[in-house]
């Protein structure tokens, strides 16, 4: 059993293997021992990767605000794995208590929860409407499941963007890590060009700036040029990193999109067959390596900087 986004450690937390026999509280079906779990990171929820994706949220979301915990029910309450798809409907077991209910009951005649709440609104998909996503469906020829490996943790955030381009045709959207730091962004997810493209560019519209700041208080002048027009330069150059941190917000997720699915396909070509295909695809994840150094290089600048 393959268990993902189990980011919540609390005195209830149920070891990986230990799902096996409670219930979807989506689908209703009890988890198998190859079935691939999520766990909500806000209440332990335990979902089907497959439904939780499909819905876009966890069952107990309308709770969260509340502080509710998802707790194993008693053992008693499992159920075992069926061998076969069911023929007659079977009693809905309550993912809250454990309780069977009358097939079609909307609500747990033990605890009172929902068994089938509405779905909950995706904000950012098509105008507020959830457009329901399997990590079987495509995206420009790719398995959702496929970015879901590449991407790394904040995959489904992008799929999610990725599908609202695809519903409105539009490139445009808001990348919050585009425009907080294009070349840590852009080096995170392997859009090696437009990463050397952000240092060249951000080295440049630095110079005004670090030749006033080492050169303004000893010199009136550098290369013929005053320091008021250096200082004059810096400033400008300011606003225009300003607006090209605005373009990568707008055209992040749209960049991330058609770079991903390059590399993707890329792999998939160089690949003979599906287990060397998996096996390439989790090697070349992001983030990279080269991330992290980045990162590393531009805290320690940072600390001299400040203290050195």
């Amino acid at each position: 059993m393959n268990v993902v986004y189990n980011m919540l450690i609390n005195e209830n937390e149920v070891p990986m293997a230990e799902y096996t026999g409670f219930v979807c509280p989506w689908c209703g079906q009890p988890f198998t021992e190859t079935d691939d779990i999520a766990v909500c990171p806000d209440c332990g929820t335990p979902h089907h990767r497959s439904c939780y994706l499909e819905h876009g949220a966890c069952f107990s979301a309308s709770l969260h605000a509340s502080g509710y915990e998802w707790n194993a029910p008693a053992p008693e309450s499992r159920q075992e794995t069926p061998a076969a798809a069911p023929e007659e409907p079977k009693s809905v077991s309550c993912p809250f208590c454990g309780e069977l209910n009358d097939p079609g009951a909307v609500e747990c005649s033990a605890c009172g929860q929902r068994l089938a709440p509405r779905r909950p609104s995706f904000p950012g998909v098509s105008g507020g409407v959830r457009k329901a996503i399997s990590v079987e469906d495509r995206i420009d020829g790719v398995p959702v499941k496929d970015y879901l490996i590449y991407l790394g943790r904040s995959a489904v955030r992008h799929i999610v963007a990725f599908v609202r381009q695809e519903d409105t045709g539009s490139k445009l959207g808001f990348c919050a890590p585009a425009f907080l730091s294009p070349v840590l962004f852009f080096t995170y997810y392997r859009m090696w060009g437009y990463a050397g493209a952000s240092v060249l560019v951000t080295m440049l519209l630095n110079v005004p700036s670090l030749v006033v700041s080492y050169f303004g208080g000893t010199a009136t002048e550098l290369f013929g040029i005053s320091m008021e027009t250096w200082n004059t330069a810096g400033n400008v150059c300011m606003v225009i990193f300003a607006l090209l941190q605005v373009l990568c917000a707008l055209f992040g997720s749209h960049l991330l999109k058609v770079e991903s699915t390059k590399a993707i396909k890329k792999i998939r070509r160089s690949c003979s067959n599906e287990e060397d295909y998996a096996r390439t695809l989790a090697s070349r994840a992001c983030p990279s390596g080269v991330f992290y150094g980045l990162l590393l290089v531009m805290i320690v600048s940072l600390l001299v900087l400040l203290f050195g």
